[in-house]
C-alpha cells in the first residue's frame, strides 16, 4: 500500500514514493493542507493502478501525434483480423484527417492539450479547411482518443464529452447539409490547366454533370448512351472501391446530359482505351460493367482519398484557396443550372434540377441551394411586399 510520507525536509514537503520512484510536493508552494490532499490523491492514484494493472499509464506522456499515431496501430489490428471489424479504405481516410491535426501547432503539444483548446484548433483548421471537413477531422480526432483509452494507452479520454457545434440543426428535413462552396470559373480553370489529361476530363464531367465522386468512381462507357448524348447512372463505386448498382438515394438511378464537347473526348479515351464499343448502351443487363473510364493501375475503381488527393494537389499547384474539396464541381454545376433557370431564361425548373443531382427529395435541393434559387432581388421584393401590406399597417 503506497502512502504519504512527511512532512519531510524540515517541513518542507510530503513525498510518495512508488515503483518508479518518488513524487514530491512542496509545502511552500501549496500550503500545507493543500499538498497534504495532492500527495494523497496521487497515491491513491497509484494504489488504484496497482490493483487494476495499469501503472504504466500513470506517466504516460504522449504528444497528439502519438495518440495519433497508436491509434493507427490499433486500427490496423482491426483491419487485419481474420474477419475485419474495420475495412482498409477507412484506414486511409483516417490517416488523411488526422495528418490535418498533425500538421497544426498543436500536433506535437501532451495529449491533454485538447481539454481547453478544441475550440482553437477548429479555427486553426478552419483557415485552411471547410465547416464540413473541419467536423469530419475533429470526429475522427476523438475516436482516435477513444479507441487509444480503450486500449489502455490513456488512463482518460478528454474528449470524451466534446461536441463539435456545427451551428443550427435543419429540423424541418433531418438532413446533413454541408457548406456550399462554389469555386469561380476562373478557379476552376486554373486546376483544370495544371491537371493532368486524365483528371483534366474527370473534373470537367464532375462539373457538368454534378455526379458524385462515387458516381464518377463507377463511370463506366456502357453507361453512356453516345447516340442520344445522356449519361446513365446507374452504379457508383462503394467506400471499398466495389462497384455496385445501389446508389445513394432511389433517385440517384438518373439520366443526364452530356456536353457535346465531353462527347468527343470520351469517344477518343475509349478508342485509346481499346474499349469495345457498345451499340447505344447496355443499361438494361443486370449487374456491373467493368470498362471503367477511370481505371487505377489495377483496373478498378480508384479510392475516394486517392481523388481527394489528386484534387487537393492540383487547387495547391492551381494556386487557388476555396475550401472546398471535389465535392464543390456538384454545387459548381447546380448553381449553373439555377442561373440558367433563372437568369439566362432557359427552360430548366427547380425539379429539373434536383432530378439531375439525384437528390432524395425536391426539398432538399431547396434547402441547400435556397439562396441561389431565391436570390437577393426576390428576397427584397418580399420586404417590399410586407412593408406595404395593410395588415401591418399599424395606427397609434
Amino acid at each position: 500500500m503506497i502512502g504519504v510520507q512527511g512532512p519531510l525536509k524540515n517541513g518542507k514537503i510530503y513525498r510518495v514514493v512508488t515503483s518508479s520512484g518518488s513524487k514530491d510536493f512542496n509545502i511552500n508552494k501549496y500550503g500545507k493542507r493543500a499538498a497534504r490532499k495532492l500527495a494523497q490523491d496521487y497515491a491513491d492514484k497509484w494504489n488504484d493502478a496497482v490493483k487494476t494493472d495499469t501503472t504504466y499509464l500513470i506517466n504516460a506522456d504522449y504528444t497528439v501525434n502519438e495518440i495519433i499515431d497508436k491509434f493507427i496501430i490499433e486500427f490496423e489490428k482491426l483491419v487485419d483480423l481474420p474477419k475485419p471489424k474495420r475495412v482498409k479504405t477507412s484506414l486511409s481516410a483516417y490517416r488523411n484527417l488526422l495528418k490535418r491535426v498533425s500538421d497544426t501547432e498543436y500536433g506535437n503539444k501532451h495529449y491533454t492539450v485538447v481539454m481547453h483548446h478544441c475550440l482553437q484548433i477548429e479555427k486553426e483548421l478552419s483557415k485552411t479547411w471547410s465547416i464540413d471537413a473541419v467536423h469530419k477531422t475533429m470526429k475522427a480526432l476523438k475516436y482516435a482518443y477513444t479507441t487509444c483509452k480503450k486500449s489502455k494507452i490513456i488512463q482518460d479520454n478528454p474528449m470524451s464529452d466534446y461536441i463539435y457545434d456545427r451551428g443550427a440543426t435543419n429540423t424541418d428535413t433531418d438532413e446533413d447539409v454541408i457548406e456550399v462552396i462554389i469555386p469561380t470559373i476562373n478557379e476552376f480553370n486554373s486546376i483544370l490547366k495544371v491537371a493532368s489529361p486524365k483528371w483534366r476530363l474527370f473534373y470537367k464531367l464532375a462539373a457538368t454533370t454534378g455526379m458524385r465522386v462515387s458516381e464518377l468512381r463507377g463511370l463506366t462507357f456502357s453507361n453512356i448512351d453516345f447516340i442520344d448524348n445522356f449519361i446513365l447512372v446507374r452504379q457508383q463505386a462503394d467506400q471499398s472501391n466495389k462497384l455496385t448498382t445501389r446508389l445513394k438515394t432511389k433517385r440517384a438511378n438518373r439520366d443526364i446530359p452530356l456536353h457535346e464537347d465531353l462527347k468527343n473526348e470520351l469517344l477518343n479515351l475509349r478508342s485509346q482505351m481499346d474499349v469495345v464499343p457498345t451499340i447505344g448502351h447496355n443499361s438494361q443487363v443486370k449487374g456491373v460493367k467493368t470498362d471503367l473510364i477511370f481505371p487505377s493501375a489495377a483496373n478498378t475503381p480508384h479510392s475516394r482519398q486517392h481523388i481527394w488527393n489528386k484534387f487537393d494537389k492540383y487547387k495547391k499547384a492551381a494556386g487557388v484557396h476555396f475550401k472546398g474539396s471535389i465535392h464543390c464541381l456538384r454545387h459548381y454545376y447546380a448553381s449553373s443550372l439555377i442561373d440558367l433557370a433563372k437568369f439566362k431564361g432557359k427552360e430548366v425548373s427547380t425539379i429539373e434540377i434536383s432530378t439531375m443531382l439525384g437528390h432524395a427529395s425536391y426539398t432538399f435541393t431547396e434547402t441547400v441551394y435556397g439562396h441561389l434559387i431565391y436570390p437577393r432581388k426576390d428576397r427584397q421584393k418580399l420586404v417590399r411586399d410586407i412593408s406595404s401590406a395593410s395588415n401591418f399597417a399599424f395606427s397609434y
